[in-house]
């Protein structure tokens, strides 16, 4: 995944939430996990053998409790009728929904400046 195909699916996934209270609540949950994700897999990257070993439990709830929220922001999209193709785009890669975490993380960043 790279940052572009990150952007669309990030702003139809905020879009989606567009005046349902419920849904905004869910996004924020889904961000705040991205965030922490893309945290633990960068402090992962500078760690030595023994320091990812000791993380990789770690670092791998946080990669599923964001898989969840992914899953779970969806559903309630559904049963909103709001548009959840940006489920469907993210698709069900370990890998590439943890680069969409990631992504997610710097796209926040650069929004913020």
């Amino acid at each position: 995944m790279d940052m572009i195909d990150a952007r669309k699916i990030y702003d139809e996934m905020m879009q989606s939430s567009d005046g349902v209270d419920g849904l905004r609540s869910l996004q924020r949950d889904l961000l705040e996990l991205a965030i922490r994700y893309a945290r633990l897999r960068a402090d992962w990257r500078m760690e030595d053998l023994e320091g990812r070993i000791a993380m990789d439990a770690r670092r791998r709830l946080a990669h599923n409790a964001f898989i969840d929220s992914c899953d779970i922001l969806s559903r309630a999209c559904v049963k909103f009728e709001r548009p959840d193709e940006w489920r469907r785009k993210l698709g069900s890669d370990r890998k590439e929904i943890g680069d969409f975490a990631c992504l997610v993380h710097a796209i926040l960043g650069v929004l913020a400046r």
